[in-house]
């Protein structure tokens, strides 16, 4: 399990002019499952990627298991980084490569580099393919492991990337729009295996487009919109008129104050959901 505490995070992007981050504070206990959602260019991915420190930070502090990240040196940085699972809405993975041995590549993450350099070209041993075959498994992939990644759809390819951090088994998942561009059926099975792995203890954050998945599966939401952090809590205070703020102060309608809000806020209103259920 880990926790993440975030105090006065600031992102500007000078060539652009856009404060993509803007005083944003929260902290995660261990075993917390979180979902992150607001309007396109709110800030979610900036403060993702501020969350493994891939970007500079202006100013504040990013604190995973007590470790500063941005203070860290980078042989204690990489110790950090081996226990955080990445999931992105693009697949990431190696197309040529068969479904097993991509998702072999999570042992990189959580063994030795040479161990896992020299199972994927020797070849798995038998305790490392039943741990493979197994992650396949829980993503629906049984029998495909032979199959090119290439050769899978869309949503199974996400599939793939999942039972690739499975086989890494992080202490933190950090998923950002990991279900923006697949099928539905494909969406809900990973949203069961994210649910799963916090019923393990590990810590979840989520970042998602869409609000009914986040709503459904994380027990806490955390609300950004113009880099501002603009909501934190339950599910249960996340009415449909708090979801319309929300998704009302985003870049693109900030310009024209009598924008609609986003379909899914739409959709939750016309259900009468003013008391979403945890």
């Amino acid at each position: 399990m880990s926790s993440v505490i975030a105090e006065g995070l600031r992102k500007v992007y000078r060539s652009e002019g856009v404060i993509a981050l803007d005083g944003v504070s929260f902290s995660i206990t261990p075993g917390e499952a979180v979902a992150v959602i607001g309007p396109s260019g709110a800030g979610k991915t900036t403060l993702f990627r501020i969350l493994t420190r891939t970007i500079p930070l202006e100013s504040g502090r990013v604190e995973i298991d007590g470790v500063d990240l941005y203070r860290a040196g980078y042989l204690f940085l990489g110790s950090v980084r081996r226990r955080i699972g990445l999931v992105y809405q693009r697949h990431n993975l190696v197309t040529e490569l068969s479904a097993l041995q991509n998702a072999a590549m999570g042992m990189i993450g959580c063994c030795s580099t040479w161990r896992a350099i020299k199972s994927l070209a020797v070849g798995l041993s038998g305790e490392e393919r039943r741990i493979v075959e197994e992650a396949l498994g829980k993503v629906g992939l049984t029998g495909k492991g032979e199959v090119r990644a290439s050769n899978l759809s869309g949503g199974e390819q996400q599939r793939l990337a999942i039972a690739r951090l499975l086989v890494q088994n992080p202490d933190l998942v950090l998923a950002d729009e990991p279900v923006a561009s697949i099928d539905p059926s494909s969406s809900q099975r990973i949203m069961e295996v994210f649910k799963e792995l916090n019923e393990e203890g590990k810590t979840i954050i989520c970042n998602l487009h869409d609000v009914e998945l986040a709503l459904s599966y994380f027990p806490r939401i955390i609300a950004i919109s113009q880099g501002r952090l603009v909501f934190d809590g339950p599910p249960s205070k996340l009415t449909a008129a708090v979801l319309t703020e929300i998704y009302r102060g985003g870049r693109e309608a900030h310009a024209d104050e009598t924008a609609e809000p986003c379909i899914c806020v739409e959709r939750l209103a016309r259900r009468g959901l003013e008391q979403p259920a945890n």
